[in-house]
C-alpha cells in the first residue's frame, strides 16, 4: 500500500510529489484535501501511489494504514514554517508548528533534513521503490522550482466534514 513523505509546511512536498510520480509511481500532493472521510482518502492509493503531506501528521494517519508503510519525514526548521504562516496567512502559528514537528520527530521513518534533500534523493527513492533510481531526471529536476499556485487551494468544507469522521483521530 503506497508511501508517504511528511513534513512542516514548505518542506519541498509539492517538488517530492512530482519528483517520485515517475517509473509506475503516483504521488499526491496534499491528497487529504478535498477528502470529507477517511475512506475517501484511502480510496485513492493503491499499491504504487504514495502522498506527500504537510497537514497529515496533524491526525492519527497511523491507524489507517497497515503496519510498515513506507514513509519518509522531511526534518524542517520550524521557525520557517511559522514564517511562512505569518506571511501566508498572517496567523501565528508557533504553537501548532512547534508541536506538529515534535510528532514528526517520532515518526519511525527515513528522516532526511531539509538542506540535504537533494543529497538524499537516490536514498529516498531506493528506500521508496524498487524502480531503478533515475539520476539523469533527478539532476534535472533539482533545477526546477515546484510550488502550489494557491496557498488557500484547501477545501474548507471537506475538511469541516473530515474532522467529524470518527475514524480521523485529529491530534
Amino acid at each position: 500500500m503506497g508511501f508517504l513523505i511528511l513534513g512542516l509546511p514548505r518542506s519541498r512536498t509539492a517538488w517530492l510529489a512530482n519528483f517520485f510520480t515517475y517509473g509506475g509511481l503516483r504521488c499526491m500532493h496534499e491528497g487529504l484535501n478535498g477528502c470529507r472521510s477517511v475512506d475517501e482518502y484511502l480510496s485513492k492509493f493503491d499499491g504504487s501511489v504514495g502522498d506527500a503531506s504537510t497537514g497529515l501528521a496533524t491526525f492519527q494517519y497511523e491507524r489507517w494504514f497497515p503496519e510498515g508503510l513506507r514513509t519518509i519525514v522531511i526534518d524542517r526548521d520550524v521557525d520557517r514554517a511559522v514564517q511562512y504562516g505569518k506571511h501566508t496567512y498572517d496567523v501565528d502559528l508557533s504553537d501548532e508548528m512547534s508541536e506538529l514537528a515534535v510528532r514528526l520527530e517520532g515518526i519511525d521513518a527515513l528522516h532526511v533534513d531539509f538542506d540535504d534533500i537533494d543529497d538524499s534523493l537516490q536514498e529516498m527513492w531506493e528506500y521508496i521503490t524498487d524502480t531503478p533510481y533515475d539520476k539523469g531526471r533527478a539532476e534535472l529536476m533539482v533545477r526546477l522550482n515546484v510550488t502550489e499556485n494557491e496557498p488557500y487551494a484547501f477545501d474548507e468544507a471537506a475538511l469541516r466534514e473530515l474532522m467529524k469522521d470518527k475514524y480521523a483521530y485529529r491530534i
